[in-house]
């Protein structure tokens, strides 16, 4: 049975460092990982990403540290911060999902977008990240956001999955579920 499987549930969009912590404090809900994107400093129109994780009580305190890559937005267009839903989250399954994340992420907006400088190569094992888009107010689903969002450049499903002995790894992706309606 297969042991890495991890529901993502992501709440955002914050606008802003100080409307993620007050939902942050306001709401006690232990999020681990956080999606990141904005203008660079000196940059003018090119959006830049981050994906980060905290294991702190509260995920927006790690936002304060003094070298975090927060500083280097001049502007921050969207902030995400990411519950574990379906389990406890140990420190490896936090690593092991920045680390999918990271290297799907790096393949679809590229290396010279991201502040992240690790985690570009999938994992050496299956791994399952399905990831819910929440709205903080609503607790909703999102059901369209903007393209440049990381809510929009995620997929929804993220395998990835040994298919022979020599340990080839291959990546598959439902970018969007899509609501079947009743007939």
């Amino acid at each position: 049975m297969e042991k890495n499987i991890y529901i993502m549930r992501w709440y955002g969009p914050f606008a802003d460092m100080e409307s993620a912590r007050k939902w942050d404090r306001q709401n006690n809900i232990p999020c681990s990982l956080y999606l990141i994107s904005g203008m660079k400093k000196y940059a003018k129109s090119s959006i830049h990403y981050y994906i980060g994780k905290a294991e702190r009580n509260h995920i927006t305190d790690r936002f304060k540290d003094k070298n975090h890559h927060i500083n280097d937005f001049s502007r921050i267009k969207e902030i995400w911060v990411g519950h574990f839903a379906n389990k406890k989250a140990t420190h490896d399954d936090v690593m092991l999902v920045e680390n999918m994340l990271t290297s799907y992420f790096v393949g679809e907006v590229g290396e010279d977008k991201m502040f992240n400088r690790i985690n570009f190569s999938l994992p050496a094992r299956n791994v399952y990240v399905l990831s819910e888009w929440i709205s903080p107010h609503t607790k909703l689903a999102w059901g369209k956001l903007s393209r440049n969002s990381p809510a929009s450049i995620v997929a929804d499903v993220i395998i990835n999955k040994a298919n022979d002995i020599a340990y080839n790894y291959y990546l598959y992706v439902s970018k969007k579920l899509k609501k079947q309606e009743k007939k």
